[in-house]
């Protein structure tokens, strides 16, 4: 077993991010493929222009590479390992995995850090957590996937649950769009609007969200701010989706962005994937008349599932759907570790 680095502090080694970029399609099964795990989603990360301390190691088993983990100084006393991927088909996998998480751990030591949470590549603005749903389910391509022995592997090497996040299903649309059709309607009567996020230029549009997201996102767990020019880099190619009728921004009568939702259609159910409103006018129901225009879209579309995807497990937002029959939950975890002297 052949461990090979890219270091913060040396030239790239030759052809290292193709190969890093193409593990993750080698060695997973087909069902754990999603689009963030893509060569081109992987290696186009490797390049990101961030200023991070960040280095990456590939496992080789007889010249094929089997594993990859990067790991990244967030501050003085934190570190993330993320990029994790391992050949689980491999006789070899628990060694692999062991490898990899100790040499990174170890390097995040040798820095000085304390503290090691993951799986986060670089930052939550980018993939994170494992999904820990048990039993058959239906997946969908914008939620963690991952095969379950990566939580094994994570658990075996001294992590712990930190924090948990879930996806929920919700019968039905109709029921959530009655629900909130009343304050949708005094919304409006106070001079709000309501617009598809598709009608706002994409630059605009690019630079609202990411004031708007910065602020109000930041009692998120393990928040940070990014500059506008990596959001740029990460939603930009994700804007198209924005112009379907389900992704609404809300503007206060002084055509200020008071708020946005991020809604699509995937597999024939509806996703709410972001919802946020501006401090100025968190209390004044926008939220609510938001919910009930991407409720009322889905049911002229004839959809019934509402998807509430991805929440922080504390999340005001879980509220949402409250009362109405759950489908289904998935779940997901981040962990964390101390480093010992």
């Amino acid at each position: 077993m052949k461990l090979n680095q890219r270091s913060s502090y040396q030239p790239h080694p030759k052809n290292f991010d193709e190969t890093f970029a193409e593990v993750a399609q080698r060695v997973r099964p087909s069902a754990y493929m999603t689009p963030a795990v893509a060569p081109q989603a992987i290696k186009q990360m490797l390049q990101m222009p961030l200023e991070k301390i960040t280095d990456f190691w590939i496992v080789d088993i007889d010249n094929q590479s089997v594993g990859t983990i990067g790991a990244t100084v967030v501050n003085e006393n934190e570190g993330y390992l993320g990029f994790f991927e391992v050949d689980t088909h491999s006789d070899k996998a628990e060694e692999i995995a062991s490898a990899l998480i100790s040499t990174a751990t170890e390097w995040l030591k040798k820095k000085q850090i304390k503290v090691i949470f993951g799986p986060i590549n670089y930052n939550t603005w980018f993939p994170y957590r494992l999904n820990t749903t048990t039993g058959p389910y239906k997946t969908y391509s914008w939620e963690p996937i991952n095969p379950p022995e990566y939580v094994e592997y994570f658990k075996k090497s001294g992590m712990e649950v930190e924090q948990r996040y879930e996806t929920t299903g919700v019968k039905n649309c109709e029921g959530m769009a009655a629900r909130y059709k009343k304050a949708h309607d005094l919304v409006l009567a106070q001079g709000f609007t309501l617009k598809s996020a598709g009608e706002i230029e994409t630059p605009l549009l690019l630079k609202q969200l990411h004031r708007l997201t910065n602020i109000e996102f930041a009692q998120n767990f393990r928040f940070e701010q990014i500059p506008l020019t990596i959001f740029e880099a990460i939603y930009g190619p994700q804007v198209e989706k924005m112009a379907t009728p389900y992704s609404t921004v809300i503007l206060a009568p002084n055509d200020d962005l008071a708020g946005l939702v991020i809604a699509f259609e995937d597999k024939g159910d509806l996703v709410v994937k972001t919802l946020v409103v501006g401090a100025a006018y968190q209390g004044m129901k926008l939220g609510a008349a938001l919910l009930y225009h991407v409720c009322q879209t889905g049911v002229d579309n004839q959809l019934d599932l509402f998807i509430s995807a991805l929440m922080q497990g504390d999340n005001k937002s879980n509220s949402f759907a409250a009362g109405m029959k759950t489908v289904f939950t998935h779940e997901y975890c981040l962990y964390k570790r101390g480093c010992a002297e």
